[in-house]
């Protein structure tokens, strides 16, 4: 056979390149034709996979039948690649954890010669996102950002307007505690200065008392009294002043607190004993030797005792008990009195809280007794609880502990003075001087009659006994009383205070105007209040007159005098007409 090399040319076939087969997740694109986006004819074109399937493994050829062995492959995943991938003879391609995004693979194939086609079949893949990368999910962080910037924005502005609030009501509260200082100040001074002319007082009426009484008048008593008991209720508020403004100190001594509360026990013997109270003292040392302060010690059991004496009804019983422990002492004050209600227990050392009790009436006083109290005990580092006592009434327990170590930081004084400030105090506690004289009524008499309303029985001793020359006077404790003697005895004028217990003189003056038979009677209201209100009140209510605390003499006497010639012109005037 003959042939001519001249004749031979070489052969330029470029061979397509095709899919054979798709592999997603090891699954066949066949059994995942629903990732199968985009074909032409039979040819896929574009595939759509999850992100948690992103695992790919591309099966091709090359149509060439001659040499297939001489075909050289490449592949290049456009956007995951940085360059083409010469395979050889190797057919696939496999990829795996592809992230989100679209990608082009490219697939090349060479002749028999070994050239590079320039013809590519491109398969387009796109990964999807997981969802908390998608473009939704992009708006929710920033919606949520957006939301947090605003709260966080409106917090700030809260926080700073609610600062401006804050420094303004601190402000107003220095501004505040600055006035209450200055005002509290100032009552102190003025309180303070009535203990000169107190002394003034009290010091020279004292050489006045033996000749007053000899001769048995009893004013000068009623005076000194009411001096003392005005001296007191100064120390009162001066210790609660002091208390006020934690400038109050404690003065360390060594005490025996048997000899203690025996002297302001005794005190009170007489108070007890004017109103036939069982009163005891029990202790179950000779001595029990505390460090404490004397004065506020004394203050202390002041307090409690004084408390015990006004709301122990007469012929009740007050029980007073020392008790020495090892460590502690203990000290209790029992009464069976009305007790106190459960409602006020919270509020019981509170300043100005005073109890009202439906068996007991409301007892004049600051209600400063039992802050005092808790004050003071609280600065010897002791305890105070209130318990009601069996039987009925109230008991107060104190505690207080032995030694000095917790008093360390008060001053201590080798030597306890003796004159502290209890028998000031205790002079408001003891009962009156003086008495009034009941004097029985007159049946037949040309003087006119004058009831006198008044609960405080000095000050009604003290009216009575300015009329009880020149007119037949009767006296009544309340309202109530006043009214029903009012009604029975017909007095010709009656003079009132206006706040009473048991009826005040308003109510029993209304009373008196509307009933028939006591609606000619003048009534004549005294009160320490000089409110418009008030007189305004009793304006209303019938009153023929209005004088304010505290009166001259001669003008209560001239009020007195000329309402009675009033009404006695009247009543001359309507039998002359008759």
């Amino acid at each position: 056979n003959l042939f001519y090399p001249d004749s031979i040319r070489p052969r330029n076939y470029m061979p397509p390149v095709m899919l054979t087969n798709v592999r997603i997740n090891g699954k066949p694109v066949a059994d995942a034709y629903d990732y199968v986006v985009k074909t032409a004819g039979d040819k896929v074109q574009a595939l759509r996979i999850p992100y948690d399937e992103a695992v790919l493994s591309v099966d091709f050829t090359a149509l060439e039948y001659s040499s297939p062995d001489q075909i050289a492959y490449a592949y290049y995943l456009e956007g995951w690649d940085k360059d083409w991938n010469y395979s050889r003879n190797v057919r696939t391609a496999n990829y795996s954890n592809v992230r989100e995004g679209t990608y082009y693979l490219r697939l090349k194939a060479s002749n028999a010669e070994g050239v590079w086609s320039g013809q590519e079949r491109v398969l387009k893949i796109t990964v999807l996102p997981p969802w908390f990368r998608t473009v939704w999910a992009y708006l929710l962080y920033l919606l949520l950002i957006a939301t947090l910037v605003y709260f966080y924005l409106r917090y700030k502005t809260r926080q700073t307007r609610l600062e401006y609030e804050v420094k303004l009501a601190r402000i107003d509260a220095e501004k505040e505690k600055e006035l209450h200082e200055k005002k509290l100040a100032f009552f102190t001074n003025v309180s303070h200065e009535f203990r000169t002319p107190l002394t003034l007082i009290i010091n020279p009426l004292k050489d006045y008392l033996s000749p007053a009484e000899k001769t048995g008048d009893k004013t000068l008593q009623v005076v000194y009294r009411n001096a003392r008991r005005l001296l007191s209720l100064v120390d009162q508020l001066l210790l609660f002043q002091k208390a006020d403004t934690e400038r109050e100190n404690l003065y360390v001594g060594k005490l025996d607190m048997i000899r203690l509360c025996q002297e302001v026990f005794g005190n009170f013997e007489m108070g007890a004993r004017a109103r036939h109270l069982r009163y005891e003292f029990v202790f179950n040392s000779e001595e029990t030797w505390l460090y404490a302060d004397k004065e506020k010690m004394e203050i202390i059991l002041y307090n409690l005792l004084s408390n015990a004496l006004k709301y122990t009804p007469e012929g009740g019983e007050i029980l007073f008990r020392v008790e020495e422990g090892s460590d502690r002492v203990e000290i209790t004050i029992e009464d069976n009195g009305p007790g106190i209600p459960a409602s006020a227990r919270e509020q019981l050392f509170q300043r100005f809280h005073q109890v009202q009790t439906a068996k007991a009436a409301s007892q004049p006083g600051f209600g400063i007794g039992l802050y005092l109290v808790k004050h003071f005990v609280e600065k010897h580092k002791g305890s105070i609880r209130y318990a009601d006592r069996v039987g009925g009434g109230a008991a107060f327990h104190l505690s207080f502990q032995k030694g000095r170590s917790h008093l360390q930081e008060y001053p201590f004084v080798e030597e306890v003075p003796e004159q502290t400030l209890l028998p000031e105090l205790v002079q408001d506690e003891l009962p009156g001087a003086v008495k009034g004289t009941k004097e029985l009524p007159e049946i037949v008499s040309d003087k006119s009659a004058i009831l006198v309303v008044e609960d405080e029985e000095e000050i009604r001793n003290y009216i009575a006994g300015i009329f009880r020359d020149d007119y037949t006077v009767y006296e009544a404790k309340n309202g109530l009383e006043g009214l029903q003697k009012a009604k029975e005895l017909l007095p010709d004028i009656i003079i009132s205070d206006v706040m009473m217990q048991n009826g005040s003189g308003l109510d029993m003056c209304a009373a008196i105007k509307q009933a028939p038979q006591t609606s000619h009677i003048p009534v004549i209201l005294l009160t320490a209040v000089s409110s418009t209100d008030v007189k305004l009140k009793g304006v209303e209510g019938g009153a023929d007159d209005y004088i304010t605390k505290p009166f001259e003499k001669e003008l209560l006497v001239a009020r007195v005098t000329s309402l009675l010639k009033a009404r006695t012109a009247l009543q001359q005037y309507f039998y002359n007409e008759v």
